[in-house]
């Protein structure tokens, strides 16, 4: 089953991994990274047309305002501060089994493949 535009709702666009056990270690060191994350949120929401501007080096062949609109149509489809659900997850998953890129579905519960234990 190929995703549908209903799973892209609620879907887990943005994800960073690290080892469970690496974050149980160091979890000052996960949370602060997370917290990062989030302010670049933030400065991306207050700053649009810089945001816009410091994406140009890294695609020189699109033009400004296609960049635009495509910065106006990925920001809306991230979770604020990170946070998941599971559904998000879950539809995460399903896509990438229906490209192959998986081949089954692990448990989508917290606290196994993922957490918001560290939030930002």
């Amino acid at each position: 089953m190929i995703a549908s535009p209903a799973q892209f709702k609620d879907f887990a666009f943005e994800t960073v991994s690290t080892l469970k056990s690496y974050a149980e270690k160091n979890p000052a060191i996960v949370n602060a990274y997370s917290k990062s994350l989030s302010q670049a949120y933030d400065w991306m929401i207050a700053n649009k047309a810089d945001a816009v501007g410091l994406l140009k080096p890294y695609f020189p062949d699109t033009d400004e305002a296609t960049l635009k609109i495509s910065l106006e149509a990925l920001v809306p489809a991230i979770s604020a501060h990170g946070k998941l659900t599971e559904t998000a997850v879950k539809n995460q998953l399903e896509a990438l089994k229906s490209v192959d890129a998986i081949k089954a579905v692990p448990s989508t519960a917290e606290g196994g493949l993922w957490t918001n234990k560290y939030g930002g």
